[in-house]
């Protein structure tokens, strides 16, 4: 799959996902590739980037997250593509597992505070999910440490979504997976949220916290989390346990 572009005049860039591909288009004209394949300099298939998992503008740059083989992020002026993340460029992560194999990692979500700064949400194979905070000139780890409240990065598989609510920064973390093939149960049903006030971290989610879902509905994804009229909404996705059925649900934080 493709990541496409649309570039409407005088209006916010409409973005479709797919996989591997950034290109850009007017509104009645045809599409033009900007990014992947090495246009503009960009990245290229060979070392694994097979996926475009998230988009931000930041400072009047496009910015993208990659993955699966190493987890990078690039960013676009116009006219070329430069790495800022990934590969400990700007003292950020490393783009691949210690052992050096190719697992699955990648930056999965991208999100800006009104251009202060720029957030990535990185799964990183043994590392787990993390959350890196990028100034413009360069990269701190601020989620994923074990402290103050924080979680401990090794025991979530992913950052999968990010949100700003009431001025505060939200993180939507997926649970661990079981080995492929293995039968899901309770035990990985901590697709969990976090809230960060500035100073600290806090879990807001998870076994039954704020009357919110508890492990009999084996959460194992936070998927989206939006801020919408005042409260804070969020999209689970649930795995069957012995059997049963599972049914992805949306849940309301009213404040």
């Amino acid at each position: 799959m493709d990541l496409w572009l649309g570039k409407i005049p005088c209006m916010s860039a409409a973005l479709l996902l797919s996989v591997g591909i950034l290109q850009s288009a007017p509104v009645a004209g045809s599409w033009e590739l900007i990014g992947g394949d090495g246009r503009n300099g960009s990245w290229t298939n060979s070392r694994g980037h097979d996926r475009t998992r998230a988009l931000a503008g930041f400072r009047g740059e496009l910015f993208v997250g990659l993955g699966a083989a190493d987890s990078e992020v690039w960013k676009f002026d116009g006219k070329k593509w430069s790495q800022v993340g990934g590969n400990e460029i700007r003292g950020s992560w490393k783009a691949r597992p210690d052992s050096g194999e190719k697992k699955p990692v990648w930056v999965n979500s991208l999100l800006t505070d009104d251009d202060r700064h720029l957030y990535a949400g990185i799964k990183q194979s043994e590392h787990g999910a993390q959350l890196w905070r990028y100034d413009g000139d360069g990269w701190r780890l601020i989620g994923g440490t074990g402290r103050d409240g924080d979680w401990k990065s090794e025991h979530y598989n992913n950052v999968y979504t990010l949100a700003w609510h009431g001025g505060n920064l939200y993180a939507g973390l997926q649970g661990r997976l079981p080995a492929s093939g293995s039968q899901y149960r309770a035990e990985y049903s901590n697709g969990e949220i976090y809230h960060h006030d500035g100073k600290s971290w806090e879990r807001i989610s998870g076994d039954g916290l704020r009357g919110g879902w508890d492990r009999s509905h084996t959460t194992t994804w936070i998927y989206k989390l939006i801020s919408f009229r005042g409260d804070l909404y969020a999209a689970i996705g649930r795995h069957g346990v012995d059997g049963r059925r599972w049914s992805g649900e949306v849940w309301r934080l009213a404040d």
